[in-house]
């Protein structure tokens, strides 16, 4: 921002969630922050949204973000926004056993770091995983990792995420797991464990997100219309994308986890909060 420009009063978080191209499963959430206030509001909430005969789902999540104009300061987004390495390279390939790239023999560290302690411990595919992927895997916990980013489960989210990328004008993006930050968030709040990793699940999930949301608003972390508590409650992929707002919020606050250090410098991350945020 230009030093002869005033800063915003109202600075605004997006968190996007994606469901298939053709789905009802996208949600867009907005978070408005109040600076001087130093308040958090949740303004928007579009779930469900879809096709038209005339106009895609993709057009209509840039025209919501593109009326929120420059003070639309961060999007996070659920799907995979940089490739694996192998996809991007356009070196002669010797094979990933051979390869010198830094992404490569960042994997193959971390591999044989957990080999002794971990069978089978299958070598990592560098054209369909990420080192974001192998870290949250080995360093985290194999139950918050995702899939891969160019698997079968993903490859298509992945697709949609990319596209989107080229076209979002407005604002910072980011990638965010709602998983991981859930259970982040969740043990902060104190809540337990076993019941954050099943916050979606059909017949317990909707329990689990009252109890979340019932706790937050208890901390006054952010202000919530009750149309939207409900929405959050009813439906995980709206609850989802305010999740994927608040990591947004938290980025900019730098209350997200950093790379770690040897972390290879191409390599995509996931934004999550801090064990402290």
């Amino acid at each position: 921002m230009s030093s002869s420009k005033k800063p915003f009063k109202v600075i605004k978080f997006a968190g996007l969630t994606l469901g298939g191209g053709k789905g009802r499963k996208t949600s867009l959430t907005i978070l408005e922050y109040y600076v001087k206030e130093k308040k958090l509001f949740l303004s928007e909430l579009h779930d469900g949204i879809e096709e038209t005969q005339k106009i895609s789902a993709d057009s209509q999540i840039i025209k919501i973000l593109d009326k929120h104009g420059p003070q639309l300061h961060t999007i996070g987004m659920d799907a995979p926004l940089g490739m694996p390495k192998c996809l991007r390279c356009r070196l002669k390939c010797p094979g990933h056993e051979k390869c010198t790239e830094p992404e490569i023999k960042w994997m193959w560290k971390l591999h044989r770091k957990k080999a002794p302690s971990k069978r089978p411990n299958k070598i990592f595919t560098p054209y369909t995983e990420r080192c974001v992927e192998q870290y949250i895997q080995h360093e985290l916990g194999p139950e918050l990792a995702p899939d891969h980013a160019f698997g079968s489960n993903r490859a298509p989210l992945s697709a949609r995420g990319l596209y989107l990328k080229r076209r979002i004008k407005q604002g910072r993006l980011i990638e965010v797991l709602p998983r991981l930050s859930v259970w982040r968030l969740g043990l902060n709040m104190g809540l337990r464990k076993n019941h954050l990793l099943l916050y979606k699940q059909l017949a317990r999930g909707p329990a689990i997100r009252q109890t979340f949301l019932d706790q937050w608003s208890e901390e006054g972390l952010s202000f919530i219309y009750h149309r939207d508590f409900k929405l959050m409650v009813k439906d995980a992929f709206a609850f989802d994308s305010f999740i994927c707002a608040y990591t947004a919020y938290l980025k900019y606050r730098g209350l997200c986890e950093p790379k770690p250090k040897d972390f290879p410098r191409s390599e995509s991350w996931i934004a999550f909060p801090a064990e402290d945020a």
